[in-house]
């Protein structure tokens, strides 16, 4: 059950800043390049499968835990580059507020997934 919390907390979480920053850019009113839906889907998959691959690694494997962390979060940084170069061979004038869109959200999941490390990494050593 606690597992369960800990994969839920951070989707609503995302889902939340994904209504506030909908809202903002409403109010602001620009073209982006990816819809704000896009970014979020792509970054709400990139945390989910990230948290259970870690999840798994730390139920078979406990001790590659720290490498595992490594490794999904390297495949991570390469799909963001994959989802956002198209981005900078747009040719727009001001690609500034699509990047700042996509880079919040990016963060934000890290936080989830440093986060969610941290914790299995202490469990192991409690253990």
């Amino acid at each position: 059950m606690k597992f369960v919390f800990k994969i839920i907390f951070p989707l609503l979480f995302l889902w939340i800043c994904f209504a506030i920053h909908s809202y903002i850019v409403e109010q602001i009113d620009y073209l982006a390049f990816y819809s704000l839906s896009d970014i979020y889907i792509f970054h709400t998959l990139c945390l989910l499968s990230i948290l259970l691959g870690l999840f798994i690694v730390s139920r078979k494997w406990e001790k590659y835990i720290g490498m595992a962390f490594l490794v999904l979060t390297g495949l991570q940084f390469i799909a963001c580059l994959g989802f956002i170069f198209p981005l900078f061979s747009f040719k727009k004038a001001d690609t500034t507020s699509d990047v700042l869109s996509f880079m919040i959200v990016y963060f934000i999941s890290l936080f989830f997934i440093v986060s969610f490390s941290l914790k299995l990494l202490k469990k192991k050593q409690n253990n």
